[in-house]
């Protein structure tokens, strides 16, 4: 399980950040206002915006750090919601089939690269929360976000209010420094050995961008431990029947056998915001034919 972790905790993306051509100044040379960027998967890209910005702003119509304008990063126009961690966005976002993935990169045909574009205004797209130049607003966003899972894991957010505010600082710090020793030891003391209830968010890009948090208990009535395809059926019968499911679950861009136990995978694949975040990945037109015949 610690392997299981690690892999995750270390997960990263390959970033392209380009920006939109009507704010450019004059005829920039497209290699000037690209950037590439390798980000963890296990943070918020609000972190690593004020790099971005500082990196393009000499290429930028207007200066981004006008009281009057906004910055947000678009993804095929579609606003990225900085709010939840990198690798759900782009496993949501772009609903890529992780077998399809892993042909690529074995072919050698493809390098998976998220390609975003920096985009400014004088109002923020709707849904997309402001933060400002400073990582306050984001730190205090994960801390409500903590709390909430704290919630739904004792029935009370007290392991997470009562932490020292020495302990509070090491776990925003482990966060910043991608210390996951340091982080895991935080997160120990509000995460029980025997959780009242599951936080999860469960994520769908089609037909529309939609995210769910279903109350979920780690065992059935029956005393039985739930597992994810229990939780599957329950919330989207019509994509999960018994042998002929059409979509996969999937997080941090790995597939998640169906018979696992939610528990488990809570151990082994929660956020950095105490969730478990999953997202639905439509099955590839020859999976789905494989789906059928059987």
């Amino acid at each position: 399980m610690d392997e299981i972790r690690r892999l995750v905790w270390e997960g990263a993306l390959n970033v392209q950040v380009t920006v939109k051509s009507s704010l450019l100044i004059g005829d920039a040379d497209l290699r000037h206002y690209t950037l590439n960027l390798r980000l963890p998967r296990e943070t918020y890209i609000a972190i690593y915006l004020r790099t971005i910005i500082d990196r393009l702003r000499n290429y930028l119509r207007t200066d981004p750090d006008n009281e009057d304008q906004f910055v947000w990063l678009e993804c095929q126009g579609v606003p990225v919601y900085w709010n939840y961690p990198i690798g759900i966005l782009y496993d949501f976002m772009t609903g890529l089939n992780p077998s399809d993935r892993q042909r690529s990169h074995c072919s050698g045909e493809l390098l998976n690269v998220w390609k975003l574009e920096l985009a400014q205004g004088s109002q923020l797209p709707p849904g997309v929360i402001p933060f400002g130049s400073e990582l306050q607003l984001v730190r205090t966003y994960w801390m409500q976000q903590w709390k909430q899972a704290c919630y739904v894991l004792n029935g009370s957010s007290k392991q997470m209010m009562s932490l020292s505010m020495q302990d509070t600082q090491k776990f925003w710090d482990a966060l910043i420094a991608r210390d996951q020793n340091a982080f895991r030891q935080v997160a120990s003391k509000i995460i029980p050995a025997k959780p009242r209830s599951i936080p999860i968010c469960i994520h769908q890009s089609l037909p529309k961008m939609q995210m769910f948090q279903p109350i979920v208990a780690g065992h059935k009535s029956d005393g039985s431990r739930m597992k994810l395809k229990d939780l599957m059926k329950e919330q989207f019968s019509s994509l999960f029947v018994d042998d002929n499911s059409l979509s996969k679950v999937v997080s941090n861009g790995i597939e998640l056998p169906l018979t696992l136990d939610l528990l488990d995978v809570y151990a082994r694949f929660m956020s950095l915001d105490g969730y478990l975040h999953l997202s639905l990945c439509l099955l590839s037109e020859s999976e789905y034919g494989r789906a059928i015949a059987r």
